[in-house]
């Protein structure tokens, strides 16, 4: 799936849940299905995997919103300052 349909369609899906505050910055290089979500405001960040067949199923979109929120929650950790600074983190 192209990089930027991907990113539009979990910002979207962050808004639906109430994740208004976090971003989704990049896909992973390595690991095309991963993807970085970050909240400058609180100053953490995510790594999550969603496979692209659940993007392109409208029905998965509560299942992807979970597995968001699971990320925020549970998988999120505090950026060391040194990171907090890099323009690749910065708000889009």
């Amino acid at each position: 799936m192209e990089t930027l349909k991907k990113r539009d369609i979990l910002q979207d899906v962050l808004t639906e849940h109430g994740y208004s505050g976090w971003y989704v910055i990049e896909p992973n290089k390595l690991n095309p299905a991963n993807c970085l979500i970050f909240n400058p405001k609180e100053k953490k960040m995510g790594e999550v995997s969603i496979p692209d067949d659940w993007l392109d199923d409208p029905r998965r979109r509560n299942t992807i919103g979970e597995s968001l929120a699971l990320t925020i929650h549970h998988r999120s950790y505090d950026l060391p300052q040194a990171h907090l600074s890099s323009s690749r983190l910065s708000r889009p």
